[in-house]
């Protein structure tokens, strides 16, 4: 039991202390080429109350409760939601271009606030769509330890919603 209790011990000590080695900075990247202009991508992400069509966010949780302030589209549009599954938070667009695409702030209860962005960049065949979120999970050592696993954690979702975004742009 003394062995047992030793071992418990030096663990957290470890992932304690060693949460501090590890970077707080993280970033998850996605990109993926829509047959449209980017005018029509920017329809669909400027707008907040679109994205329950595409947004694989809003469907993992079915008893997610989403609500929207009086603006739901352009800079300053917000919403925010409540889920036992996805944890409470909130997002604002902080920058609109419909040639550029659109840039969001992000809260969500218990973790550092973060940024994210919907790129748009012409090429062949259509327009490239980047989707990224990057942020800093502080000093909370569990929380740097999650900074390693976002890009695992996310990154498919990110595929998801992409193919998901592509399939409504383009039957529009």
């Amino acid at each position: 039991m003394k062995i047992l209790l030793k071992i418990l011990i030096l663990l957290a000590i470890v992932i304690g202390l060693g949460g501090f080695l590890v970077p707080a900075d993280w970033e998850v990247t996605r990109s993926i080429v829509i047959d449209a202009q980017p005018a029509a991508i920017h329809a669909q992400l400027d707008n907040l109350r679109n994205w329950e069509a595409w947004s694989p966010f809003d469907k993992e949780d079915p008893e997610m409760v989403v609500t929207y302030d009086k603006q739901v589209a352009g800079v300053n549009a917000h919403r925010s939601w409540k889920s036992e599954e996805m944890g409470d938070g909130n997002m604002t667009i902080v920058k609109s271009d419909p040639a550029k695409g659109v840039e969001y702030d992000i809260a969500i209860d218990g973790f550092s606030p973060f940024k994210g962005e919907f790129s748009f960049e012409q090429v062949d065949g259509g327009t490239k769509v980047t989707w990224r979120d990057w942020g800093n999970m502080g000093n909370n050592p569990l929380h740097r330890w999650m900074a390693l696993l976002m890009e695992s954690m996310m990154g498919s979702t990110f595929e998801t919603g992409l193919a998901d975004l592509k399939r409504t742009v383009e039957a529009s």
